[in-house]
């Protein structure tokens, strides 16, 4: 259950899966867009207009919210808001440092919130690293408000088909309504032998 304390929404303390979306709203509350249409950066945040993208379950028991199965996260994530996704390249070669992409264009009224700290964690599969396994703002190749582009470096020590996985915290805005989101996408690296 939720709390309405001193004109902010604050999650009262449950282990429930209740708790973690109080939780997530009460956040998603408190970030900003940046500027309003007024021009006013003063004006209070404002939340987004479509359900979080992790909801508990129905059914009202108090299990935790299930993680999607990592067979779930693909390279590609559209949404009438936005579309996410992982480009491979390649075919990159063994032992030489290489990059994939990562882009997010937004749809529609959106535009991507530049002052939004986005963030991408990787998680790289046996045989891979990964120089900077968390790329921030300052790492974008292209941020701008029609598009944010990431190129994400990376070493493979052996030739295949690498799965790597990227999550991707970000945020998508109207003048009316800012949208955090958290995808993970999963891009496969072709490595060829050298």
């Amino acid at each position: 259950m939720c709390a309405l304390e001193a004109g902010g929404l604050l999650p009262v303390v449950r282990t429930s899966a209740l708790s973690t979306v109080c939780l997530a709203l009460a956040l998603a509350s408190t970030s900003a867009c940046g500027t309003s249409s007024s021009g006013s950066s003063a004006d209070p945040p404002r939340t987004g207009d479509r359900a979080p993208s992790k909801q508990a379950p129905s059914g009202g028991n108090d299990a935790p919210v299930p993680s999607p199965p990592a067979g779930a996260a693909g390279a590609r994530f559209e949404d009438p808001t936005f579309l996410l996704q992982a480009t491979p390249g390649g075919p990159h070669a063994v032992n030489s440092p290489a990059t994939f992409e990562i882009s997010l264009v937004p749809r529609g009224a959106y535009h991507v919130n530049t002052e939004y700290p986005m963030k991408i964690t990787l998680t790289p599969p046996a045989g891979v690293s990964a120089p900077r396994p968390v790329l921030q703002v300052a790492d974008a190749a292209e941020l701008t408000q029609t598009r944010a582009r990431f190129s994400v470096p990376f070493t493979a020590s052996a030739a295949g088909e690498h799965r790597m996985l990227a999550r991707v915290e970000f945020a998508v805005c109207t003048d009316e309504n800012c949208i955090p989101d958290e995808r993970t996408l999963a891009v496969v690296l072709p490595v060829r032998a050298n």
